[in-house]
């Protein structure tokens, strides 16, 4: 903090807490049919003939247009779990392209 009356650890383990909070909100909003929020949800996004990953959630994510719907907490959340989900489907593929490699380098050294 600027003002110097809050050590920077403490203020990143609050930020962290928040954050876990908000997670587990948004997956009890989206779990939950009956939850309060959850008709504020966006429309459910239209079924696809094939599945190429699993989805993270099924509401359509809502083009950002200003600075409100960027602050708006479904937005911004539906956003992060798409977001972590490809990260993490990226992440899957290059691990599988890097033992792809490896083994056509290991074939071809023969």
């Amino acid at each position: 903090m600027r003002s110097g009356l809050c050590r920077s650890d403490i203020l990143t383990a609050a930020a962290e807490l928040i954050e876990d909070m908000d997670d587990n909100l948004f997956q009890r909003i989206l779990k939950y049919k009956n939850h309060i929020l959850h008709a504020l949800l966006p429309d459910q996004r239209r079924s696809l003939e094939y599945e190429l990953r699993p989805r993270s959630h099924d509401p359509e994510l809502v083009p950002k247009v200003n600075s409100l719907t960027e602050s708006n907490f479904l937005i911004r959340q539906l956003y992060k779990t798409a977001t972590e989900s490809l990260t993490h489907a990226i992440s899957c593929f290059l691990t599988v392209l890097h033992i792809v490699v490896a083994c056509c380098v290991l074939t071809t050294s023969y």
